[in-house]
């Protein structure tokens, strides 16, 4: 299975992003999950003024998080929609703390994590993804077998 977010991103956003317990997270993450892990995660690193970049020409505006006087109205069309989600909104040294947390998380469990320099063009980013997830495979094919898969 291939998935674009799993229990890393809930780490890195909430815990070293928004500053909850990462011990805490980590506990309802393995809960919920039943203490699955990815086999692999590929970790796009890229720098923070060139991924703000190429979201826009410009900085995300610094996002309230409270609920408009008409909140609850029935007409969407009174709601005005940001450009930006509420992460991207949050500000940059949310994200540097996100993109920390994310190399953190890389650093600590190598054998787990690849971290691909997305600061290249498309298709250098897809090769080196693609040689690593080879890799990947190779190694643990040439693995001694210890037991049944999940």
């Amino acid at each position: 299975m291939v998935s674009d977010r799993f229990t890393a991103s809930t780490i890195a956003y909430q815990g070293y992003g928004r500053g909850l317990d990462v011990a805490v997270l980590r506990s309802v993450m393995d809960f919920a999950t039943r203490g699955i892990e990815p086999d692999l995660t590929v970790l796009l690193d890229v720098d923070p003024d060139m991924a703000l970049g190429r979201l826009g020409p410009q900085e995300p505006p610094q996002l309230e998080f409270f609920d408009p006087p008409d909140a609850g109205a029935d007409d969407a069309s009174d709601r005005i929609e940001p450009a930006f989600d509420r992460f991207e909104g949050a500000g940059q040294p949310f994200r540097e703390r996100v993109r920390k947390g994310y190399l953190e998380l890389a650093a600590a469990n190598p054998d787990r994590w690849v971290v691909v320099s997305g600061d290249a063009p498309v298709d250098e980013v897809a090769a080196q993804i693609l040689s690593e997830v080879r890799k990947r495979l190779r190694d643990r094919a040439d693995a001694p077998s210890t037991g049944p898969d999940r």
